[in-house]
């Protein structure tokens, strides 16, 4: 078993939380919710140790908020039927 502190722990820890972010990226794109418990709990049946601080888990939700925002936004956007191009 492996102990906490050790590296390959914590690079696995840092590893899971940039793949969480790859895969909630994808899944943001095409659907209007986002588990990022389940997501975890399922990448930590096929690898344990996938996401494992506080802080990591604060910063995969702070990116997930910031993923919601530019897409409602870009949406937002997207609804402009007509825009003055000549604004100066």
């Amino acid at each position: 078993m492996l102990k906490k502190s050790g590296k390959n722990v914590r690079k696995v820890g840092r590893t899971g939380t940039f793949i969480a972010l790859d895969r909630l990226m994808q899944h943001i794109r095409e659907h209007e919710f986002a588990d990022i418990l389940g997501m975890v709990s399922e990448m930590r049946s096929h690898r344990l140790c996938m996401v494992q601080t506080e802080e990591q888990y604060v910063f995969i939700h702070q990116c997930v908020l910031l993923m919601w925002q530019k897409k409602k936004q870009q949406s937002i956007t997207s609804d402009v039927i007509y825009e003055n191009a000549s604004k100066t």
